[in-house]
C-alpha cells in the first residue's frame, strides 16, 4: 500500500471539498521548504501565490500571532490558514482567500472536517518532513501518457498536481507531440470528468463563423441564422473547453475569450443578454506566442491568463528512450485491427526507427506503425523492408552542430547504447555481453545518459528473430 499517496489524496479531497463548500476565491496546499519558504503543491489563484512569494515570513507571523489563523490583508482580502502535522512549526498548510471575512461557523466547519484528516496524518507520518515534494506515479496517468523518460515522468507529476485546480492550462509543443491527448487526460482525471469535454480548433474554422461556434447566435443575427443556436461554450458548461491552436484565434475574438475566462460571461451573436458558463479552459499551440505578441497578433493580457499553468510537450527526438514503449503501444492497438494480434517489430527495424528524427513526432510514428502493419507478412513481424522509404533515403551530409569533442562523444555513446538496447531486446545481460561490457558497466552508462529501460519485449516472440 502506497501510504504517501493515500496521505496526499486525503489532503487533496479535503482541500477540494472545502474550497467548494466555503466559496473561496483562491485556495492552496503548501509545504514548508528550507529557510521558511512555502512551496505550493496545489494552488488555484495567482494572487495567493504572489503573496506567498513576496512575504515568505508572513505565514509564520500569522501562525504565532493571529487567533485561529485568520488574517486580513488590506489589498488581497481575508485569508484562512489551517495547519497540519500538529507541530509547533507545521510543514504543511491549507490556505483559502476571498474578499469577505470568514465566519466562526465556517471555521468550525473546517475544524470538524479537517481534524480526522489531521489525526490520520499525525498517526501515519514517519517523520516531520511530510509531504515529499514529488507525487507518486498515478497508474491511470501511466496508462494514458506513455513513457518512462524523465520529461514524461515530470509531465505526469505536474498533471497529477493540477487535477483539482480550475486554473487555465496552456499546452505548448510541436505538432504531433500529443497536446490534445494531454488535455483529454487532464479532463479525465479532474472532478469535471463526468461533464463534457469540448474541443474547438481555432485554426480550422473561418473567422466569421468561429464566434458563432464558440458563443452561439440568435435567429436573424446574420444571413442563414434561421434559429437560435447554443455555442460550444454553453455545451461545455460544467466541463472543460479545449481551445486547440489558440495561436490562430482571430484578434477581435481574443478580447471576448479573455472576458469569458475572467468573468465567466459571454453573449451570443446578435444578443444583448449576458450569459454565464462554468468551464475550465485548456488551450494548446505549436506557435511561439511571445513572438505573436511582439508582432501584434496576440493579446498579452490573454496570454498571461491562459498560461497560469504551462505544460511543455517534448518532441519525440528528445525522448527516444520512450520509442519502444510507444511502438509496443501502437502494435497492441492496431495489430488486432490489421488481423495481426501478435504483431511485433524486429530489432533491425527498431534500429531504423531509433535513427530517425521524427519531425512529425508521435503522430508520424503512429502512422508509420499502421502502414508497416498493413505491409508486413501474415505473421505480423515488422522488418526493415516494411518501413517507409524515408528511413533509407540518402539525405546527403547533415548539417553538423558546432560542438566540442566531449559533447560529440557523449552524443555518439548515447545513440549507440539506444540502438544496442533495441537490438538485444532491452536485455541488459545480453546487451552487455555483445558490447564487451560487464552488466555493472552497462548499468553505469545507462544511468549516466538517463537511458531508462522500457518494458521488455515478449521473449517468446523475439527469440524467433534474435
Amino acid at each position: 500500500m502506497e501510504l504517501e499517496r493515500i496521505r496526499l489524496h486525503a489532503l487533496e479531497y479535503l482541500w477540494f471539498i472545502l474550497k467548494k463548500e466555503i466559496s473561496t476565491d483562491e485556495a492552496a496546499i503548501c509545504s514548508q521548504e528550507a529557510k521558511g519558504r512555502w512551496k505550493p503543491l496545489l494552488i488555484s489563484g495567482e494572487k495567493m501565490k504572489q503573496w506567498m512569494l513576496d512575504q515568505p515570513t508572513k505565514i509564520d507571523e500569522i501562525i504565532h500571532r493571529e487567533k485561529n489563523y485568520r488574517y486580513q490583508d488590506n489589498y488581497l482580502g481575508h485569508f484562512l490558514i489551517y495547519p497540519f502535522n500538529g507541530s509547533s512549526r507545521p510543514t504543511i498548510m491549507i490556505f483559502y482567500r476571498r474578499a469577505e471575512a470568514f465566519s466562526d461557523f465556517e471555521l468550525e466547519i473546517i475544524n470538524l472536517m479537517a481534524e480526522p484528516i489531521a489525526s490520520f496524518l499525525r498517526r501515519s507520518a514517519e517523520n516531520d518532513t511530510f509531504p515529499p515534494s514529488d507525487y507518486s506515479e498515478d497508474p491511470i496517468l501511466k496508462e494514458l501518457i506513455i513513457g518512462e523518460s524523465e520529461v514524461i515522468k515530470k509531465l505526469r507529476r505536474t498533471i497529477s498536481q493540477i487535477k483539482w485546480s480550475d486554473a487555465p492550462v496552456l499546452i505548448v509543443g510541436e505538432s504531433g507531440t500529443g497536446k490534445e491527448l494531454v488535455a483529454r487526460t487532464i479532463h479525465q482525471i479532474s472532478p469535471r470528468s463526468q461533464a463534457p469535454f469540448v474541443v474547438i480548433n481555432c485554426g480550422a474554422i473561418p473567422e466569421h463563423l468561429l464566434e458563432s461556434e464558440l458563443f452561439g447566435h440568435v435567429r436573424g443575427s446574420f444571413t442563414g441564422a434561421l434559429r437560435d443556436k447554443r455555442g460550444l461554450v454553453e455545451e461545455a458548461h460544467g466541463g472543460t473547453l479545449f481551445l486547440d491552436e489558440i495561436g490562430d484565434l482571430a484578434f477581435p475574438l481574443q478580447a471576448k475569450i479573455l472576458r469569458l475566462i475572467q468573468e465567466k460571461e459571454f453573449r451570443r451573436v446578435g444578443e444583448t443578454k449576458v450569459r454565464h458558463s462554468d468551464v475550465r479552459f485548456l488551450s494548446a499551440t505549436n506557435r511561439q506566442l511571445e513572438n505573436e505578441i511582439k508582432a501584434g497578433r496576440f493579446r498579452e493580457d490573454l496570454y498571461y491568463r491562459l498560461k497560469i499553468i504551462t505544460l511543455e510537450m517534448p518532441p519525440l527526438r528528445e525522448r527516444k528512450e520512450d520509442l519502444f514503449l510507444l511502438v509496443n503501444h501502437f502494435l497492441k492497438i492496431f495489430g488486432p485491427k490489421s488481423g495481426k494480434p501478435k504483431a511485433f517489430i524486429s530489432p533491425e527495424a527498431m534500429e531504423k526507427l531509433l535513427e530517425y528524427d521524427w519531425p512529425g513526432n508521435i503522430r508520424e510514428l503512429q502512422n508509420e506503425i499502421q502502414r508497416a502493419l498493413i505491409l508486413c507478412g501474415p505473421d505480423g513481424i515488422i522488418e526493415e523492408k516494411d518501413l517507409s522509404p524515408k528511413f533509407f533515403e540518402n539525405q546527403g551530409e547533415k548539417i553538423q552542430r558546432v560542438e566540442n569533442f566531449f559533447n560529440a562523444r557523449a552524443e555518439f555513446e548515447r545513440r549507440f547504447l539506444r540502438m544496442a538496447l533495441a537490438r538485444y531486446n532491452y536485455n541488459r545481460t545480453k546487451t552487455a555481453d555483445n558490447l564487451g561490457l560487464s552488466r555493472q558497466g552497462l548499468t553505469k552508462l545507462l544511468k549516466k545518459y538517463s537511458l531508462i529501460e522500457g518494458r521488455k519485449l515478449d521473449q517468446r516472440k523475439m527469440s524467433k528473430k534474435v
